[in-house]
């Protein structure tokens, strides 16, 4: 439903509700390298999304509003866009926040496999399936379709 990356997250149920506490809480959780799921009530979405934006701004989030129900309404968008937006949201109901890992702690697919070929195989299976990930990445067509000199 909010179409982040499920393999790891941390589930932190209700933020602390004063500010400056929430603040702190929110700073210890941008450094868990996991999809972090919070609820939040409708009064607080809007600030909560302001401190959110101050301190993981960068990362891709979902709020996701009365799940489950009939009026079940989710968005998407980097937590800073969602920050400028929060004032368009319907504040009645109940909120769950889901925030993203951090950029620099994902890895895509060709990476992974590129890191398993080499743990587990020798250095001409490697060599080969690094070509056919080359061949299929968008990048590496372009790169072959330029005339060499």
């Amino acid at each position: 439903m909010a179409a982040l990356p499920t393999d790891r997250f941390y589930f932190e149920g209700f933020l602390p509700s004063k500010e400056t506490a929430r603040r702190a809480r929110l700073t210890e959780l941008a450094r868990i390298d996991a999809t972090l799921v919070m609820f939040e009530s409708g009064n607080r979405v809007q600030d909560t999304l302001a401190d959110l934006a101050g301190i993981m701004g960068a990362r891709d989030a979902a709020i996701c509003r009365e799940m489950t129900k009939m009026h079940e309404e989710v968005r998407r968008a980097p937590v800073s866009e969602l920050a400028r937006a929060a004032d368009t949201l319907e504040t009645r109901g109940e909120f769950v926040l889901v925030i993203g890992p951090p950029r620099r702690a994902r890895r895509s697919w060709q990476s992974m496999s590129w890191t398993i070929c080499c743990a587990h195989r020798s250095n001409a299976t490697a060599s080969r399936m690094r070509s056919r990930m080359r061949s299929n990445c968008p990048a590496g067509r372009a790169a072959r379709s330029t005339p060499r000199a």
